[in-house]
């Protein structure tokens, strides 16, 4: 596995005197992936994606970036958007059936377990400064 993957950006607007902001550009390879909606390729006008990173490469508004991405913080982002709460979705659900007979109440108390999983981990995770996304040079 390789400790880092890469992907082009562009800047789109500078903030202060050491940050940019960033808009992920598609890949050619992404708008024929199944999973493109959830990364950031398909449809180019829909699916942008954006970061506010440190501005180690002294980039203007108009650069291309290199960005990057270290496999682990990946790996972190993989399990708490997918993995985590579909166990949380099972226990939950596992947990109300035995305490209710009826599936209603197991659907409606898992969806507002799943919801709340998700506002918490938005307000802790805020809009993705706690990865490991880094600005690594200038196209």
């Amino acid at each position: 596995m390789s400790n880092s993957y890469t992907h082009t950006a562009k800047v789109v607007e500078k903030q202060g005197k050491n940050f940019i902001k960033v808009e992920i550009v598609p890949m050619n390879a992404c708008a024929s992936c199944s999973i493109a909606s959830s990364c950031c390729g398909g449809d180019e006008l829909s699916n942008k994606k954006y970061f506010v990173l440190y501005n180690s490469v002294e980039a203007e508004v108009g650069d291309e970036v290199v960005i990057s991405i270290s496999a682990k913080s990946l790996f972190k982002s993989v399990m708490v958007v997918y993995v985590i709460p579909i166990i949380l979705l099972l226990v939950v659900a596992g947990i109300s059936t035995t305490i209710f007979d009826t599936d209603i109440y197991t659907a409606v108390i898992s969806l507002v377990f799943l919801v709340l999983y998700f506002v918490v981990i938005k307000m802790l995770i805020g809009s993705g400064r706690s990865l490991d996304v880094k600005v690594v040079s200038k196209n």
